[in-house]
């Protein structure tokens, strides 16, 4: 073999080495429609495994990532903060110191603008507290880990196979490409360990 011959191993071997890795890249997603070559079923690992997947990462969620108890929480918290309880607290005073008094005109001679917010204060305090605890028993009511599941499976089943495929590659594209450029070097490491035993022979 000539010398020219002996150096393009290594750089045709990266070459199959990459080509390799992006064809099996490729094969995650195609083809999306399943058909059958000798007898097998040939089709894109996702694609194929698309309900399964959902099923998992349902399961993932409702078990450790979104659970009944977590959502109770985010929602006591969020009703909790002092921006909703100031939202509150207007709305409270609103309804004191106009709607009632129209209401109620008697009212008018002994509720002041400084009762209101003291009154709206305490009710919206009040509220927020004991509003923990009915989001709390509703939530765990309405929506337990199995509908919590569920949700998530039927939107990943739902996820068009060119959808699923775009948000894996936004994820993962580095991953991928580290995947490609693996297959190349290995290759190309393969080519030389060729080269150095070829060499040794003469």
């Amino acid at each position: 073999m000539t010398n020219a011959g002996l150096i393009s191993i290594p750089f045709i071997a990266a070459l199959i080495g990459w080509f390799t890795n992006w064809v099996a890249v490729k094969m995650l997603f195609h083809p999306r429609d399943p058909f059958y070559i000798f007898g097998y079923n040939a089709q894109g690992v996702f694609p194929k495994r698309q309900k399964a997947l959902a099923e998992k990462l349902g399961e993932v969620v409702s078990k450790e990532l979104i659970t009944p108890k977590d959502l109770a929480s985010a929602l006591s918290d969020g009703m909790s903060s002092e921006k909703n309880k100031n939202v509150l607290s207007l709305a409270v005073q609103q309804v004191l110191t106009k709607s009632l008094p129209e209401k109620f005109p008697i009212l008018a001679m002994v509720l002041n603008q400084d009762l209101a917010e003291r009154i709206a204060s305490v009710f919206a305090d009040s509220f927020a507290s004991t509003f923990g605890a009915i989001a709390s028993e509703v939530n765990l009511n309405l929506v337990d880990e199995a509908g919590i599941r569920k949700i998530v499976e039927q939107k990943v089943v739902g996820f068009s196979s060119d959808k699923l495929e775009q948000l894996l590659i936004t994820i993962m594209r580095r991953e991928f490409q580290f995947i490609e450029i693996l297959g190349g070097v290995l290759g190309f490491l393969i080519g030389l360990i060729q080269v150095l035993i070829v060499a040794m022979r003469f």
